[in-house]
């Protein structure tokens, strides 16, 4: 006959709790497009696979009998520590998808939309092509790999039933997005600077001809050239980016 030991099972559902809140945030998991029975049951799987070396840091900090008000408070802690950790990731996500966004305008693919693919709004087809990629390669890089290890390190930095500073995380979550915005900036620049310099020359030639309709003649041009830029610095957008994303990923680790 089998016996269920009420704490063990205690512990375990503080396990499931910290590692739902990470894969509810967590970019490419918590996609829409993956339906939430998948979800649901890959959480449990990866928290059964990591139980045996979380439970023995749990052992550390709770202590048994437990009562009911402390439990449940230590189940919400451990779900906002969770999205807490993957916050950075889904910031630097959303950037990117605001930044490739902003590509398809600069290259006059802003007006066609394309099929929301990581979340719910529809982007330009460009744009969810560059973050489709951008999720695909956090995959072929094993860096899905280096989320599981985490985890289990991630209870040293943030044990069970820690505080959490109002302060300090929204401090984490300002820099994520200062961090987050500058890098994309940078990585978006050359098409801001060939958006200007490409409108401003058909500005002039409009002002010199303007009985020419320009923006039907320039539209093929600007499209051609945006591809051809795009065709050139498209995987030093995704590796730098992806860098980005291991180094956000080594963070999420840290303490607040």
């Amino acid at each position: 006959m089998i016996t269920v030991d009420v704490d063990q099972v205690v512990l375990l559902f503080l396990v499931f709790c910290r590692i739902g809140g990470f894969f509810m945030v967590m970019p490419g998991f918590s996609s829409s497009r993956v339906p939430p029975q998948v979800r649901l049951f890959l959480t449990f799987a990866i928290t059964l696979a990591l139980a045996p070396f979380a439970i023995v840091e749990l052992k550390r900090y709770v202590t048994f009998p437990l009562a009911e008000s402390k439990f449940l408070i230590l189940a919400v802690s451990e779900l906002l520590i969770g999205i807490v950790m993957a916050i950075g990731t889904r910031l630097l996500l959303l950037a990117l998808q605001f930044f490739v966004s902003f590509i398809g305008l600069a290259i006059g693919m802003g007006g066609l939309p394309g099929a929301p693919i990581d979340g719910n709004e529809p982007l330009p087809a460009i744009a969810s092509f560059i973050s489709l990629s951008a999720v695909v390669m956090f995959f072929v890089s094993d860096l899905h790999l280096e989320v599981i290890r985490g985890l289990i390190l991630s209870y040293n930095a943030l044990p069970v039933g820690m505080s959490l500073d109002p302060g300090a995380l929204l401090e984490k979550v300002s820099r994520g997005l200062s961090d987050s915005f500058l890098l994309l900036l940078r990585l978006s620049a050359p098409f801001a600077i060939f958006a200007l310099a490409m409108n401003y020359a058909f500005g002039i030639v409009n002002k010199l001809t303007p009985q020419i309709p320009i923006y039907f003649i320039s539209l093929p041009f600007l499209i051609a050239g945006g591809f051809g830029l795009l065709f050139f610095v498209a995987s030093d957008i995704l590796v730098t980016f992806n860098a980005a994303f291991k180094n956000s990923l080594m963070g999420a680790r840290s303490p607040l």
